[in-house]
């Protein structure tokens, strides 16, 4: 089972979670969400057989918010709506304005030491890589 775990592969494509609030602040509705066009966790070789290596790989992430906005659309236009005209309605109120992480791609190293009695290493070690990473705040998201 360890074997069969340690060579697993994930793919997840599509991804958008969004939060909107539009009840703490009544005058000052925000949203605020994130876009991955793709997720891949996948197993490196490491050539210590105490580690082994996982390797997350993403592919267009992208980070937005909106303060101020008048389309409540989650509340009455998606009701009764299938899973694609869902997510069309979703990417629809993105605008160029509202990003903030323009899409990037990248990947997550996590190193994990199998060897439970071993204290000279750490248990998990993680690097980060981000390819042509770019944020922009327009005023209405600082102000």
């Amino acid at each position: 089972l360890t074997t069969m775990l340690d060579n697993l592969r994930v793919t997840i494509k599509d991804i958008h979670i969004r939060y909107e609030d539009t009840i703490s602040h009544v005058e000052l509705p925000f949203a605020f969400g994130v876009t991955i066009d793709s997720l891949i966790l996948s197993t490196d070789r490491s050539d210590d057989a105490r580690f082994f290596i996982k390797l997350l790989q993403f592919s267009g992430l992208s980070v937005y918010g909106r303060c101020g906005y008048t389309d409540y659309w989650l509340e009455e236009s998606t009701r009764g709506v299938s899973a694609a005209e869902f997510v069309d309605a979703m990417d629809i109120f993105i605008e160029d304005e509202d990003i903030i992480i323009k899409p990037a791609n990248g990947e997550l190293r996590i190193k994990v030491n199998r060897n439970d009695s071993d204290f000279n290493s750490p248990k998990f070690a993680f690097t980060l890589c981000v390819h042509n990473i770019s944020i922009i705040l327009n005023e209405q998201q600082y102000a």
